[in-house]
């Protein structure tokens, strides 16, 4: 998952290792993080995406997905990064307030397009493509 922190704008990657909730918690602080992504794991597979809103008086858990699956750059041919993606399809209300917050997208000067792709009641999916339509970079469904 180390796509993310190329795609997400001002982002910074802390390998949790040993590190306890509270110390990464504390990190954010220092660094003055207004959101916190855990990307949990089951058997080295990413498994959830957890949100957290951070501030000095209050942790906030607001969005908790399901990775129901997961395309990196390296399972694709073409190993580009999206970079300054705008929104090309919107279909999921909530995981577009998730893409919100975490400051995923632009309005203009796009060199790449969002997808988010309903699938079902409780599934979506997250794709990037590249100006011409290709698919670039990292995919992922999430269960909503």
């Amino acid at each position: 998952m180390n796509e993310l922190e190329l795609i997400i704008p001002n982002s910074l990657k802390i390998n949790r290792g040993r590190q306890s909730f509270k110390q990464i918690l504390h990190i954010s602080y220092d660094i003055g993080a207004r959101f916190l992504l855990f990307i949990l794991t089951y058997k080295g597979n990413p498994s959830y995406l957890e949100l957290y809103s951070i501030s000095y008086n209050a942790i906030l858990l607001k969005y908790k997905f399901r990775i129901s699956s997961i395309s990196l750059v390296s399972d694709i041919k073409d190993k580009k990064i999206p970079r300054n993606p705008c929104i090309n399809k919107m279909e999921c209300t909530k995981i577009m307030d998730f893409i919100t917050d975490i400051n995923l997208f632009r309005l203009t000067r796009c060199e790449s397009f969002l997808n988010i792709i309903k699938l079902s009641e409780k599934e979506c999916e997250i794709y990037f493509t590249d100006l011409k339509g290709y698919k670039i970079g990292l995919s992922m469904r999430l269960l909503i």
